[in-house]
Parts: C-alpha cells; sequence; structure tokens
C-alpha cells in the first residue's frame, strides 16, 4: 500500500518526527584532538591538506519524511516563501516513485553489490584488509602501554581499501551500495550522506554516542562487546559470552569515561542501563545508557547553562573508539596506529535539528569515501574496524573480533 502524501510548511513540529529540518551530517574523528597537545596534529597527507573536510554539515531546509509505521509521506518545507509550485513538483515526483512498495523495492535489490556490475570481464573489487602479524604485534604493543600504566584500556582501529573495479556497462554508486548494506546488515543509525565537498558516508552504525531532546534530556549508549551472530549462538549464551570480567571490564570503563566528560558540564548525571545484552542483525552487543539534563535552575546552576551541542562537542572523540584515560590514549594510538589519520571512521554523525534536538550516531560498521582517491580510475571506499584491548585481551581473539566488525560492512562488497 501506498503512503498517503501530506505537504507541511511550519516551523512548528505538528508531525512528531524529531528531525524537521536542521544541519545533517558528520564530525571527523580528528577534530577532538585539537583539544590535545599540539604533538598530535600530525599532517594528513603528503602536502599537509586534510583531503575532506573535518566538519561536514548541511543545512536542510526541504526534505521528505516517511512514516514507515504509519504509512504517511510528509513533504517540508522550512522556507519563508511561496512553495506550492515545489510541494507540486516534489509531489509528483514523490507519485511516480512510489509505484511499486517499500518491500518489492527492497526484494529487488542484489544481495550484493557485484550484481551491479553487468560485464563478467571486469572482476571483483580488490580489498586490502590489514595484515593479521601487523595488528596483532600492535596488540602486542598496545598491552605493553597497559602494563606500564599509560592508559587502562586501549581501542585500537585498522582500515580496509575497496577499490571498486572500471566497468563500461555500470558505475557503482553510493545510494547502490547503501540500498545494498541496508539490506544485508540493517542498523538503527543507517544513514547515506553524499555530500559534494569532497566525502561521501554509507552508514551502518549500531552505536547511538549522544542524542539530547527538547525536554532537555541527553543520553549516551556506549558499546563495548560483541558476539557475532549464527545458527548455534543463543541470547543466552551470547549473554553469557559478553558478561565475563573482561567484556564487562571494558565496558565500565567507558561508562566512567562518559560520566566524567559529562559531570564536567551537568548536573544530574546518571546510570539509566548498565551493560544490558541486545539483539541486532549481525551481532549481540554490551550496552550501556548514560544520562544527564541540560535543564537545571538551582541556586549552584543556571538554567540552560550548556546546550546538548555543547555537550556533543565537549564529549569528541568517542570514548568507545578510544580508551581511558582518553586524552593520553589517543596519543598512543595515534601511534600505533602508524600515525594514520581514521577521518570520517570513529567519528560522528548525525544532526541538530532546528528545534534543538540532535541524535549523533559512532560512525562503526560503515563504508567511506574520499573523492580525492581514485585508484586507476575506480572509486576506493574504506572501512575502519577494531576493538578495545585490556590486559586481558588475547591477540588472536581480538584479531577475530576486528574481522567480525569489519565484515558487518564488507559484505555488502563480496
Amino acid at each position: 500500500m501506498a503512503p498517503k502524501i501530506q505537504a507541511f510548511k511550519s516551523i512548528e513540529n505538528t508531525i512528531g518526527a524529531n528531525f524537521c529540518g536542521g544541519l545533517i551530517g558528520y564530525i571527523s574523528y580528528e577534530v577532538s584532538q585539537e583539544k590535545s597537545p599540539a604533538s598530535l596534529l600530525k599532517p594528513l597527507n603528503k602536502d599537509g591538506e586534510v583531503p575532506y573536510p573535518d566538519v561536514n554539515l548541511v543545512d536542510i531546509e526541504r526534505l521528505l519524511i516517511v512514516d514507515s509505521h504509519d504509512k504517511k509521506l510528509y513533504i517540508v518545507s522550512l522556507i519563508d516563501e511561496k512553495e506550492n509550485e515545489w510541494f507540486t513538483k516534489t509531489k509528483s515526483l514523490v507519485n511516480a516513485t512510489i509505484e511499486k512498495s517499500a518491500a518489492e523495492l527492497i526484494d529487488s535489490i542484489p544481495s550484493s553489490c557485484m550484481g551491479y556490475f553487468k560485464d563478467p570481464t571486469v572482476g571483483k573489487p580488490k580489498v586490502e584488509i590489514p595484515n593479521k602479524s601487523h595488528y596483532i604485534q600492535r596488540i602486542l604493543e598496545a598491552q605493553e602501554e597497559l602494563r606500564a600504566g599509560n592508559s587502562y584500556e586501549l581501542c585500537l582501529t585498522a582500515q580496509t581499501t575497496i577499490t571498486l573495479p572500471v566497468t563500461p556497462t555500470y558505475k557503482l554508486t553510493p545510494w547502490d551500495l547503501y540500498k545494498v548494506l541496508y539490506k544485508k546488515n540493517p542498523a538503527p543509525y543507517s544513514c547515506l550522506m553524499d555530500f559534494q565537498t569532497g566525502s561521501t558516508l554509507v552508514g551502518s552504525s549500531p552505536e547511538r554516542f549522544m542524542s539530547w531532546n527538547k525536554e532537555g534530556i541527553c543520553e549516551f549508549r556506549p558499546i563495548k562487546g560483541t558476539v557475532k551472530k549464527s545458527p548455534t549462538v543463543t541470547f543466552e549464551s551470547a549473554s553469557a559470552i559478553l558478561n565475563t570480567p573482561k567484556e564487562r571490564g571494558e565496558n565500565l570503563m567507558i561508562v566512567d569515561l562518559i560520566r566524567h566528560d559529562l559531570n564536567t558540564l551537568l548536573k544530574n548525571v546518571r546510570l539509566e542501563k548498565l551493560m544490558g545484552v541486545e539483539e541486532y542483525e549481525t551481532v549481540y552487543q554490551l550496552v550501556s545508557v548514560i544520562q544527564g539534563d541540560l535543564k537545571v535552575e538551582d541556586e549552584n546552576h543556571k538554567a540552560d547553562q550548556y546546550g546538548g551541542f555543547d555537550v556533543l562537542v565537549h564529549s569528541l572523540p568517542p570514548g568507545s573508539m578510544t580508551g581511558a584515560p582518553k586524552i593520553r590514549s589517543v596519543e598512543i594510538l595515534h601511534g600505533l596506529e602508524d600515525l594514520n589519520p581514521r577521518g570520517i571512521y570513529s567519528g560522528v554523525s548525525g544532526y541538530w535539528s532546528v528545534f534543538d534536538e540532535g541524535d549523533w550516531s559512532v560512525v562503526i560498521r560503515s563504508a567511506f569515501k574520499y573523492d580525492c582517491e581514485q585508484a586507476e580510475g575506480g572509486d576506493m571506499w574504506r572501512i575502519g574496524a577494531g576493538g578495545a584491548i585490556t590486559i586481558l585481551s588475547d591477540p588472536d581473539d581480538e584479531w577475530d573480533e576486528m574481522s567480525i566488525k569489519l565484515s558487518s560492512a564488507l559484505q555488502a562488497f563480496e
């Protein structure tokens, strides 16, 4: 059944959607390093230039909102001008597009992006995964840092590159890739951000970094602890694996790190959930929930002293992607990762709405590309993956965990 279409022009949120216009985009991992010692700020390419915007936000004034539950589609404009012509054209375009139901569209998507390459002589994408022996050596070096007392936990990562074959019959678009990834690895924070400023993000993240609402409550949902789903792994068996001292220790350190970040700005910081097991399409994960109040008024705190975006910027980079303590861990990781920038990976993506609500996810389980990186005419995509290293970590197990996380996004290219 096709959704009911309604036109909507207002700065009043009568739809009930959390986002009805505002800023949407990403903030890269390296942005947060401006708060760290200058020694961290290494050139990101041979010319000392950043090959992509560190902060990429787009002001959305016209948009379509799909309510999949109530089968409604809203055409929204925030521009204070006559929009009748735009509404009419957009409604006609939508009507022409939704002749098929959403289910039919999903069923028509190939199970792999290789389905888009019509020429059998083209070949498969070239995939270069991290070197296992090198990654394990870095794990051992990270554990030496832990034994020396320089950190309690280090989230070591590495990036995989995927170079697409050049075909005369078809060029794989970010929209193609997003549809396949969404079908194979649906996640709460799936997104497609195809910017015209040098970078593209196809996201499939399960992890909320931070959200805030109009009531003034901000929330963090760090994930630490991952078990791959399989026919032999049940919720109960995954819970047993995730509730071991090592996995709980990883999660608890990030919980304390986030509470520390919040307590420097906010009053009434609280732990809503400690290490609950949550089920996703391909994995089980250990998740905690921390909240804080933005709107507080008493003799020691002014009302609305900080906004949600203040807390977001103050809390970068995501603690689940660094370790604890944060700044020192970032320094160590920069060396362990061969001074390579993470870029969009390990940063955050999301929105800041015109109604001063926001929702930002950690950029993980995602593919991204920079327009400046071309390999013999074909697009080069990147996928980052890693895991938290502690004293109790087994290097081979950590390699396996990194590979599991990598496969959730990489499967779209296979």
